[in-house]
Order: structure tokens, then C-alpha cells, then sequence
């Protein structure tokens, strides 16, 4: 096999050989000339690195103190904006921010305080709208610095302060991270141009509040803001300083950004031995180089040999071709490709060597391209060979001509069977991919992860959306409208980067037409094509919401019924007999409102004269009244109605269209009446009348519950009308003569036994609804327990979750029962008015707490003034302090030690008792809704209860004539005071005597 002819470089290196044997004089001077050029320039540099160093320094003074002036701008801006806030709210003097304004407050660069300021003398030649800086000041143990701004007399005159925490300033001059000998302030421009230190980091006390006339007075009255160099006149350290006058309102603050000038320029003389270093070796690396470059281009001839050697040992396939296509070189690597030796192929043409003639003419053309352009070209073939067909890449390149001779073409083939092989595999995988990813049943997305533009989808994903596919590919999923903002995309990337799992999470989005949908969301970080991108799982839980909605509501309901129950059954409880009419009607319209009534009434049969009028109506908005038309109505009107009546029986009519034409349809039809229901008004046997329903306009439809409560409401109004008669028979006996007072006496005790057992009925019928309530809850929650103990493994997680909710739900209901329960009992509970020892009444309702106490590490104390006695119900007075203690302790959080005390003192003729604690408190726009029935500051989960303790507690002081209230600031403890009348057999008031516990 010849050996490869010299190379360009080969003959470059023979020629030059001989120019560094005689005669390197030239040379010399030469390298010389390039050594003091070098010298030159490595000073022009190293000082042009200096002069770069400040440049960047000024620069970064001027960009601090833009971001530091903007910042502080901001916070200014934000203050004036909450001052409107702070004019609504309270405009009383020392007035602060609320707590919708502290959350964007908190969240500035540079928060602040601001409060409102009493008017002041000294500043009332103080410029309107103009922030007024002053000098820094303690304030409850806080170093501040105080702004005051005016407003104009339009605008009401008021003053405010700004007060910005200076440790919150120099925390954020102290974040720039500054080098040695670099500062940052703020300073108050006097009116004399004279400037007076604020705030310094680093902070020298004795520097605070300096007044100086120096270099930064002299660049103000130049400019605004700039960059200059000077020395400081404080501590004489040159300083490189950036400074920037706030401008409009603010014009008397500037803030300063300076940079020692020996700090900045540290590196730069850091580097000045090392570039000295430096050139010297390059210096020296010359002359070396000139005497390396005659041995080098010698030793380049010996290179080309060795290029030999190491061709012969690729295992790419190296060969040389002339315009021809004949071999001029091979290399060893040929004979495992097609069984051929080197020596059999130099010398022929590719068609000569047997090459198939596709691949021959092939190559041929891909050779005159190479040769005509000069541009190299990669070429893929595949060949039979030794070990079967394999595939090759070729790169084809042009070489440079030598002087005199062709040119050539250098060509490299390698084997790429085994890469080709993967690629197919990869290929395969991908396919496979791709069709698991349109066949799955739940909705996937695959979308790129920066730019979120979806590059794939499948059916069920187009399906959920509700758009096509074309409509999908190309976009990003926020043009789509499926990410509600951009920021919820970025926080899914950035869990995912962090390795979180994303599974199941719930999410919303809107379809074309409008319809929301909700959908429990899965993700994935895959690679595609080593690609990251964004894998996206979808499952459609929009009737499983609606589903879990519905059975709150139908909860919600549940509780709405039994409120209602218990309100009409407290109603009529001891209710006067002059105040009876106005109950019904009141209970008419609770009772319409529930079940979404037009109108609701009350009939009363005159079976003497055959006729029934309307004696009590409610109506709802937009439903005109009936009562006075309704009026001695002819029963044989309704012939049928009486009859259900007279047995017991209601009377429902589902839609009066339904009805036979008639005189009846028409007077229905004359009120607008669509569906009405009656039940009979039952008087042992006799049917005195019934109680109606009318739905205006619309059909309505029954449940079990609306039939439960109206046939409750009819007993109650039988009850009412029994008590009713009986009083009114009591009232015309007592006004008869005297002369019959023995003989009516007998009478009367005989009404009142019956009014006795009225009132009994009524209370057994309050207990008996508690029972009926009872014990459907009692079922519920038996089974709901018998489910998760025996049926628990056919029970997924969320189905058990389920169960244990409907548990919880129950007992609370029970809860609710007992409470409601025990406020009824009030009425009975607070009746007994005694003298009551508030010393020993003290002692026996806080013993039970002590325990409580002592296990948080608390603290309960008591002060009673000696002999002190009240004139209350004694079970009344016990049950109110124990809810005031309970909800004391309950209020407090767990983190803290509860400290609870009771002060009972006797002012004028009241005894005045006051329990005040520790806890977590409450905001008094809240005073009154805290003793409601039902009303609760606090979700369930976090501070458990039903909501009726401090109602009771109201019920329970207005039936002892008394009263209660509260003061209370949230985060600092609440105080519920209670007054009472004192007894009359009471000491004069002494000093009251201190009972620690």
C-alpha cells in the first residue's frame, strides 16, 4: 500500500526548516519589537480595567439609589392612598391602619405604621401636602423615623405620621451587601441646602441626626441626582456616591449610595502583580517560542507519519479519491467492511471494486459535488459486507491542493447499524407512546414545559374541554383559558422541579360554551425527544361536586327544619295572651318562608252560620293580600274540604289547572293560586278550622319534612287557641260581680288546671320533637358506626372519610338539640329569684376549672367584696359564670398560659361582675352578633361548639331583669361584664378580698 503523499503543512514545515539556521538576526529584532508591543499593551488594558472598575461602581450607585429612591417613593405613595382608608374607618385622633391594609403593608420593601396626629401648633405653618421628615425617635422601645404630611383645608386639615421602622431600613440597606467602607442613608434636605443624617448603615449612633454642609450640598444645587468622587467629611475615606432627591411631595428626602473608592479598586490592585506576572511570562513564552518553531516544523513531518500509524488502527473506514473516484488511499479498516484488502482496491475506481451500481452512481455524484463547491457533504449508505448488510455514514470532504498536484477528496466512513438499530427502537417506544396516550380513557395533555403550547392530546381530552383537537395543538394552555392566571402554571412547575408529587389536585376551568367544570389533576415532569415536557392527567369530577354540594344543602336544610321547630315550639311558651295574634302572624310568615310560600293563613269555621273566614294571612313580596275579601266564605263552596276536615284529613291540591271548572277553580285561579295545601284545626273531635298554604304562580312540589312541620304548626295553633279561649274565659269571670267571686272561683281553678295542661303539652311536644329528632340521628350514626366496624374493607379511603363525616355531622346535630334544649328550659330555669351569696356562688362554680387550669399552667383568681349578695335565680347566676369561664379557657390558645380573673363588686344598686382573660379576643364590630343564637367568629374546626353558650347567657340575665356585655382587641383578651340586682339585705361595700386559686 503507498504511503499518503506530504501534506500543505508537511512541505510548509521542510521549506521553513532552513530559515532558523543562519541569519536569526532579523528574527531577533523581530521578537524583540513584538515583546515591547506586548509591554505596551498589557499597561493599556490593566489601566483601562481601572477606569472600567469605576465606571461600573458609578454605575451601580446610580442604579441603587433609583431602586432605593423608587422604593421609598412607594411606600410614601401607598401611606397617602391609605389615609382615605384611615378618614372612613375612624376620625378620631391616634386612628391606625386596618387589617385589610397591614397585609399590603407588611409586604413593601420599606413598611410603615401610620397613624393620624392630633392637631399641633408647631405644625401648623407646615406645608399642605408636603411630607415633612423628622428626626429619628424612640416609640414604645422602637427607633422610628417619623414623616408628618398635611393635608390641604379642602381636604379637612388633618395630619398624619408616617413612622418607618429604622431597623426595617437598615435591614434593607444591609441586604445590598456592600464592600468595606461603603454606605447607605437617608438625609433631610434642610432649607438652607444643608443636609441632616436620618438613617446610616452602618449605623453610628453619634452620626444620626448630623447636620453637614459638604459635597452633597454642593452636588444638590447642581442637580437632583448624579454620581460624583469626593472624600467624606465625616470620616475622610474617598467614596465614589450616588444620590438621588425624591421628587414632587417627598423633595425634602435624597437618598445616598456611596462605595469606597480602596474597595472597588481592591481587585483591580489585586490583579496588578499577577498582569505584571503574566506579560513577563508571555514575554518569555515569545522568545522560548522562537526557539521551539524550528524544532516544532521539524517534528511536523514526523506528525504526517504518524497520521499513518493512526489511521491504519481506526476502525472507521479512511480513504482518499481522485476526481475519478480511484482509490489513492485506504486504510487497514476496510477489510472488515467488505473483505478486501487496501492493496486490492488502490489504484481502481469505485465501479471496479464491484460496487452495486445504485451506490456507484451515488457516490460518483455526490464526489463532482464535492469537487465542484468545495462544501463537505455527509452521505448515508448501506453496503453488504462480512457481517451482513450494515449501514454507513460517510463525511466527504475537499482537500487542500498541493502545490502541482489534483486534488483530492478525503472521505471517513463509520458504522452506524448499531445507532440506526436504536433509533428504530426509539421510534417504536414512541409510537407505543403515542398510542397508549390517545387510548386512555382519562384526559391527558402532553405540552412543552416552558412555553406551555400543547403538543399533544387525546379524544378524551378534547372531549372534557369541549374543543377539537385542531383547535388545541399550537396554543398554550393560558390562551385556552385552562390555567386561570399564569402564576398557577409557574407554582406547578416549580413543585415539580423540586421533585413534589402532584396527584389528584382539584382544579376549575371553563368550556367554550360557558359551562364550568371541576377536575382532580395529575402531573408529570417526562422527557420527549430530550425535551423536558409537561404531562398533564385529567378526571372529571363535576357530578361528584354537584353530588357533595347537594347533601350540604340538604344538611343545611336539616338544620334549617329543626331551628325552625324549635322556634315556633319557644314561641307561644309564656307568650301574653295580647300578644298571641301578632305570634301567629309572625309564625305564618316563618313557616311560608320555609317552604317558599305566596301566602300562608288561618280559617275559622262558624258551623253556625255555615261560613269560614280568614282571620290571620301572611304574604310574601309581590303576593297581594286575601284576608279582607276572604271574609264568611260559604262552606258550600268547598263541600269536600269540610268533609276531609271534619275526620282529620288534609286537603292538597298539586295544580288548581288540574281541578274541574267551577266556582271553586275560579275563585283559586282569581288569586293566582297554582298548588295550596289545608290541615284541619282539631279540638279533640271538632275541626274549629284549618291552616293553609298557597304557592302564587308556580307548582310546588312536597317533601316529607314541609308536611312534618305544617302538621306540627296546626297542633301548636289547636294549643294557642285552647290557651286563648281559657284566658279570655278567665278574663270575663274576674270582671264579674262580687257577689259570684266564690261561685266562679271553682271555674277559674278549673281554667287554669286546663291552661296548666295546655302549657305541659305544649313542653311535651317541645321534648317529644327533640326525641322524633333524636333518634333518626341515633340511627344514623348507629349504622354509620356499624359500617365503618363491619364493612370497612369494602370501603375505600374516601367512602370511610364519608362515614366518619356523616358521624361527626350527627353528634354535632345532638349537640345542637341538647343546647337548644337547654335554652327552652330557661324560660322555667331563671323564674326563682333569691339572695344569693356571690362569694360562695364563686367558690363553687370555679372549683370544677381548677384542674383545667392547673394543667395549662394557668392562673384563676377571684375577687369578691365580703358580704356581697345579689338578688338573682341562683341556677340562672351559676350557669352564666360557668359558660363566661368555659368559653374564657376555650378562647385561650394552646400555646399560651391561661390567666382568668373575676372581680364582683357592688356599684349603687347593682352587683357588677366581671370576667376578664387572656385568650385571642375579638373585634367589636362583632359585639352584638356574639350573643345570637347560632353565630360563631370561629369555623368548627377550629374552636369547637354550637354557637348557643353566650345566647343562654343573655336569655338567662334578661330573665333575671339584668344584663351583659363585653369589651374586648383581638390578640389581647376579652372582659364580659354582668350586672344584676344587688339584694336588699346586702352590706354597705367594703374592699373586696383577693381568692387565688
Amino acid at each position: 500500500m503507498p504511503a499518503p503523499r506530504p501534506t500543505g503543512t508537511s512541505a510548509a514545515a521542510a521549506n521553513a526548516s532552513g530559515l532558523f539556521l543562519p541569519g536569526m538576526g532579523w528574527q531577533l529584532v523581530l521578537a524583540l519589537g513584538s515583546m515591547v508591543l506586548l509591554m505596551v499593551l498589557s499597561i493599556s488594558l490593566v489601566w483601562a480595567q481601572r477606569d472600567a472598575l469605576l465606571d461600573r461602581a458609578q454605575a451601580q450607585a446610580q442604579r441603587e439609589v433609583l431602586r432605593l429612591g423608587a422604593e421609598l417613593d412607594q411606600s410614601l405613595r401607598l401611606a397617602r392612598a391609605s389615609m382615605s382608608g384611615l378618614d372612613t374607618e375612624s376620625s378620631a385622633p391616634g386612628a391606625g391602619l386596618s387589617d385589610s391594609q397591614r397585609p399590603l403593608i407588611l409586604a413593601l420593601d420599606l413598611p410603615f405604621a401610620l397613624k393620624e396626629l392630633p392637631v399641633q401648633p408647631e405644625y401648623q405653618e407646615a406645608p399642605e401636602r408636603q411630607w415633612l421628615p423628622g428626626l429619628p425617635r424612640q416609640d414604645n422601645g422602637q427607633w422610628i423615623i417619623p414623616m408628618v404630611w398635611r393635608q390641604s383645608a379642602a381636604e379637612g386639615g388633618r395630619l398624619y405620621e408616617l413612622q418607618l421602622a429604622r431597623e426595617a431600613l437598615l435591614a434593607r440597606f444591609a441586604s445590598e451587601g456592600m464592600p468595606k467602607d461603603s454606605s447607605m442613608s437617608l438625609f433631610r434636605i434642610e432649607d438652607d441646602g444643608a443636609t441632616t443624617v436620618l438613617s446610616r448603615h452602618p449605623l453610628v449612633e453619634r452620626e444620626q441626626g448630623m447636620k453637614v454642609h459638604g459635597h452633597l450640598s454642593a452636588a444638590l444645587n447642581e442637580r437632583p441626582s448624579g454620581v460624583f468622587r469626593a472624600t467624606a467629611v465625616v470620616d475622610g475615606i474617598e467614596r465614589i456616591v450616588g444620590y438621588q432627591r425624591l421628587a414632587g411631595d417627598a423633595q425634602r428626602l435624597m437618598v445616598v449610595y456611596a462605595l469606597g473608592t480602596e474597595s472597588v479598586l481592591a481587585p483591580w490592585k489585586a490583579l496588578l502583580p499577577w498582569a505584571g506576572l503574566l506579560t513577563f511570562l508571555v514575554m518569555f513564552a515569545m522568545g522560548y517560542g522562537t526557539w521551539r518553531l524550528q524544532r516544532s516544523m521539524r517534528a511536523l513531518h514526523d506528525s504526517e507519519r504518524h497520521f499513518q500509524t493512526l489511521a491504519s488502527h481506526l476502525p472507521d473506514v479512511i480513504a482518499r479519491y481522485d476526481r475519478q473516484g480511484r482509490f489513492l488511499y485506504v486504510n487497514p479498516a476496510v477489510e472488515s467492511a467488505n473483505g478486501r484488502s487496501p492493496e486490492a482496491l488502490i489504484g481502481r475506481t469505485i465501479t471496479e471494486v464491484g460496487t452495486p451500481e445504485p451506490i456507484a452512481a451515488e457516490w460518483m455524484a455526490c464526489l463532482d459535488r464535492v469537487f465542484s463547491s468545495g462544501l463537505s457533504e455527509t452521505l448515508y449508505f448501506s453496503y453488504p459486507g462480512p457481517k451482513g448488510m450494515r449501514h454507513w455514514e460517510a463525511q466527504v470532504s475537499l482537500e487542500p491542493p498541493s502545490q502541482g498536484e489534483a486534488q483530492t477528496v478525503l472521505v471517513i466512513n463509520r458504522d452506524i447499524t448499531e445507532r440506526r438499530e436504536a433509533q428504530a427502537r426509539t421510534l417504536a417506544a414512541q409510537q407505543l407512546f403515542e398510542t397508549v396516550f390517545q387510548s386512555a380513557p382519562e384526559a391527558m395533555s402532553l405540552g412543552d414545559w416552558h412555553t406551555g403550547q400543547l403538543l399533544l392530546v387525546n379524544d378524551a381530552f378534547c372531549a372534557l374541554f369541549g374543543r377539537t383537537r385542531e383547535n388545541l395543538l399550537g396554543h398554550t394552555s393560558l390562551e385556552l383559558g385552562l390555567w386561570r392566571t399564569s402564576r398557577g402554571r409557574q407554582d406547578l412547575l416549580e413543585e415539580l422541579a423540586s421533585g413534589a408529587s402532584i396527584r389528584e389536585v382539584a382544579g376549575r376551568s371553563t368550556r367554550p360554551d360557558g359551562e364550568e367544570i371541576h377536575v382532580r389533576y395529575s402531573a408529570e415532569r417526562v422527557q420527549v425527544d430530550g425535551q423536558d415536557r409537561l404531562l398533564l392527567m385529567f378526571r372529571d369530577v363535576t357530578q361528584l361536586e354537584r353530588e357533595q354540594q347537594a347533601a350540604a344543602q340538604e344538611q343545611e336544610r336539616l338544620s334549617r327544619f329543626v331551628l325552625m321547630l324549635f322556634r315556633l315550639a319557644s314561641r307561644f311558651i309564656n307568650l301574653p295572651v295580647h300578644q298571641i295574634d301578632r305570634a301567629m302572624d309572625d309564625a305564618l310568615g316563618d313557616v311560608g318562608r320555609f317552604v317558599h310560600a305566596g301566602r300562608a293563613y288561618i280559617f275559622l269555621y262558624d258551623h253556625d252560620n255555615g261560613t269560614a273566614s280568614n282571620t290571620h294571612e301572611w304574604c310574601a313580596d309581590g303576593v297581594s293580600a286575601q284576608i279582607d275579601t276572604l271574609q264568611k266564605i260559604p262552606m258550600s263552596l268547598v263541600p269536600h274540604w269540610m268533609e276531609a276536615h271534619r275526620i282529620g284529613q288534609r286537603v292538597q291540591i298539586d295544580d288548581v289547572h288540574g281541578l274541574p271548572v267551577g266556582p271553586l277553580r275560579e275563585l283559586l285561579e282569581s288569586q293566582q293560586i297554582r298548588s295550596l295545601t289545608t290541615l284541619p284545626l282539631m279540638v279533640g273531635e271538632a275541626c274549629t278550622g284549618f291552616v293553609g298554604l298557597d304557592w302564587v304562580g308556580q307548582v310546588h312540589e312536597w317533601v316529607d319534612e314541609e308536611m312534618a312541620l305544617l302538621e306540627l304548626f296546626a297542633q301548636m295553633l289547636v294549643n294557642t287557641q285552647l290557651r286563648t279561649q281559657t284566658e279570655g274565659r278567665l278574663h270575663a269571670l274576674t270582671g264579674q260581680l262580687e257577689q259570684m267571686v266564690t261561685e266562679r272561683t271553682a271555674q277559674l281553678q278549673e281554667s287554669v288546671q286546663r291552661l296548666q295542661v295546655a302549657n305541659r303539652e305544649l313542653e311535651a311536644f317541645t321534648y317529644s320533637a327533640s326525641h322524633d329528632l333524636r333518634t333518626p340521628l341515633r340511627g344514623i350514626e348507629g349504622f354509620s358506626a356499624l359500617l365503618l366496624q363491619d364493612h370497612a374493607d369494602r370501603l375505600d379511603a374516601q367512602g370511610q372519610d364519608y362515614l366518619k363525616r356523616i358521624q361527626r355531622a350527627t353528634l354535632h346535630m345532638s349537640q345542637l338539640i341538647t343546647d337548644l334544649l337547654a335554652y327552652a328550659r330557661l324560660e322555667q330555669m331563671t323564674g326563682h329569684m333569691a339572695a344569693v351569696d356571690v362569694a360562695d356562688l364563686l367558690e363553687k362554680v370555679a372549683q370544677p376549672f381548677l384542674e383545667a387550669v392547673d394543667r395549662r399552667q394557668g392562673q384563676l383568681t377571684w375577687h369578691v367584696q365580703p358580704g356581697l349578695k345579689a338578688q338573682a335565680d341562683p341556677r340562672g347566676l351559676s350557669m352564666v359564670l360557668r359558660n363566661l369561664l368555659d368559653n374564657a379557657l376555650k378562647f385561650t390558645p394552646s400555646d399560651r398560659h391561661p390567666v382568668v380573673r373575676i372581680e364582683a363588686v357592688q356599684d349603687g344598686e347593682e352587683v357588677l361582675v366581671t370576667v376578664s382573660d387572656n385568650g385571642q379576643g375579638f373585634d367589636m364590630k362583632h359585639h352584638d352578633r356574639i350573643f345570637g343564637m347560632f353565630q360563631r367568629l370561629h369555623r368548627q374546626d377550629q374552636i369547637p361548639g354550637t354557637g348557643i353558650g353566650l345566647a343562654m347567657v343573655a336569655k338567662a340575665m334578661e330573665r333575671m331583669g339584668g344584663r351583659i356585655w363585653a369589651d374586648s382587641v383581638p390578640g389581647q383578651g376579652s372582659r364580659f361584664h354582668i350586672r344584676v340586682a344587688v339584694h336588699p339585705q346586702s352590706p354597705a361595700p367594703k374592699a373586696p378580698t383577693e381568692v387565688p386559686a
